[in-house]
């Protein structure tokens, strides 16, 4: 069944229900009073007849499901009125309602996708002055009027790094230690060692 098909039945259950909502309106209390009466004489005739011959369940729609939350929210006696499904069921609808619309509340939607065309400009800023650091290339892109540029962050993501990393020789380190300690030997060895 595709999706659009499941929308147009959902929508028009839920317009079967208003309308039935609006002609309640409109109808006098007595009118109400004798239709209640036929609907449950009905409906207990149905119950005896699925109790008798074991009929499967009838499946709630999801429409069927979000007229009885609301219906437990309004209205004070629906637990008697409850037929087909037990009221702890519509507690438990109520409930996965409340789950799912805070878990698409809370959805995290992480960083705004940056476009190619902010990426080739950052590209350019720094290949036209590799010094800028990315705070500044931020700066940067806001007065060249972009909205919501990146963050410093992700603009050094786009941005080789143009510190080169520390050399580790050994030699050039013993050399080093051998001009501080000839530098400090010297003088004491003048002042030391004078006739």
């Amino acid at each position: 069944m595709s999706i659009f098909y499941s929308l147009h039945l959902f929508f028009k259950e839920w317009l079967h229900y208003l309308l039935h909502f609006l002609k309640l309106h409109f109808k006098s209390s007595h009118q109400t009073k004798m239709e209640n009466i036929a609907l449950r004489s009905q409906l207990a005739l149905y119950i005896q007849h699925y109790e008798k011959h074991n009929l499967p369940k009838p499946m709630p729609t999801p429409a069927f499901r979000q007229l009885w939350v609301v219906l437990s929210k309004r209205f004070k006696y629906w637990k008697s009125c409850l037929f087909v499904v037990k009221p702890e069921t519509v507690i438990k609808w109520n409930n996965t309602a409340f789950k799912y619309f805070w878990k698409l509340k809370s959805r995290k939607t992480g960083r705004p996708k940056i476009s190619l065309d902010t990426i080739k400009l950052i590209k350019r800023i720094h290949k036209e002055n590799p010094i800028l650091s990315p705070e500044k290339i931020y700066e940067k892109l806001r007065l060249l009027g972009i909205e919501r540029p990146p963050a410093p962050n992700t603009v050094a993501k786009y941005i080789p790094s143009t510190r080169k990393p520390p050399t580790k020789n050994k030699f050039n380190h013993g050399r080093h230690s051998l001009k501080i300690i000839s530098l400090i030997h010297g003088p004491l060895t003048f002042l030391l060692f004078q006739p």
